[in-house]
């Protein structure tokens, strides 16, 4: 009898030591979240060290909605919603966070353009995604590969329109000079609709009388007009399309990711430098 009122007594004081481990637990997982969405960069640098790396934080959770899952010496506590933290002791036993799940944030456009090459997966915890996006040159890889399908596809004509019998002077030449117009045509053989926000239209003429006019938003298949208006002195410049908008706005807006771009670009010379 002695020996199962023994056993008894050690089963209760498991039970009692794991309640309350549990419990620290989670009054720390919600010291954490409060410092979280306070801003609190203090506490957040002490209680999640290697947070540093992350662009954003976010934490949306009902106190009495969270859990605690022991995984060998590490505490997993769960906030609902696909947002985690994983919680180690240091040496002298106090608890932080070595690790999270789903509580960096990043702007969608990017997180989902991400999750489609395959660049990040959905399972990766929230350091690992932070270093995989600290591989820029995916960037450029794609951009490379794909961008230059895109801008080839746009075609720019100009063809010197008129003669008109407007007059100005032009304090370049000392003249009075008829106004000249240009038109140039953007033909969007792309996929895609192109921004007006992107791009700007670029006439060459000779220095100092190079023109740029913004953009005109351009559905695929469609064409866009502009009409320059220069000085009879002046060269008739051909005109081009430069886009404004960095490579990796331009992948996130007008490229559709198959899946596998992120294994593909592991596999190639410059994934393996």
């Amino acid at each position: 009898m002695k020996k199962i009122a023994t056993f008894g007594f050690i089963a209760a004081a498991m039970i009692l030591l794991v309640s309350c481990t549990e419990s620290k637990m989670k009054k720390f997982a919600e010291e954490f979240a409060t410092a979280v969405n306070n801003k609190d960069q203090a506490t957040i640098s002490k209680l999640y060290p290697d947070s540093k790396v992350a662009e954003a934080l976010k934490i949306d959770f009902v106190k009495d909605s969270l859990s605690v899952e022991e995984v060998a010496d590490t505490f997993i506590v769960s906030y609902g919603k696909g947002c985690s933290i994983s919680i180690v002791k240091d040496k002298e036993g106090e608890p932080f966070v070595a690790d999270s799940h789903g509580l960096f944030v990043y702007p969608a456009e990017r997180m989902n353009f991400a999750l489609k090459t395959g660049w990040v997966k959905p399972e990766m915890s929230d350091l690992k995604i932070a270093e995989q996006f600290t591989d820029t040159i995916f960037v450029n890889y794609l951009s490379r590969k794909n961008l230059e399908q895109i801008k080839s596809k746009l075609i720019v004509k100009s063809v010197k329109d008129r003669y008109s019998e407007e007059y100005f002077y032009d304090s370049h030449y000392n003249m009075m000079t008829p106004a000249v117009y240009t038109t140039a045509t953007i033909q969007n053989n792309s996929d895609y609709d192109i921004s007006g926000s992107d791009y700007e239209v670029y006439v060459a003429y000779c220095e100092p009388h190079n023109k740029k006019f913004p953009g005109k938003d351009i559905k695929k298949g469609e064409t866009q007009t502009f009409t320059i208006k220069s000085c009879a002195q002046e060269m008739t410049g051909q005109a081009s399309l430069k886009f404004v908008a960095t490579d990796a706005e331009l992948l996130a807006k007008y490229f559709t990711p198959k899946g596998g771009e992120y294994e593909d670009y592991q596999n190639s010379p410059i994934g393996k430098r």
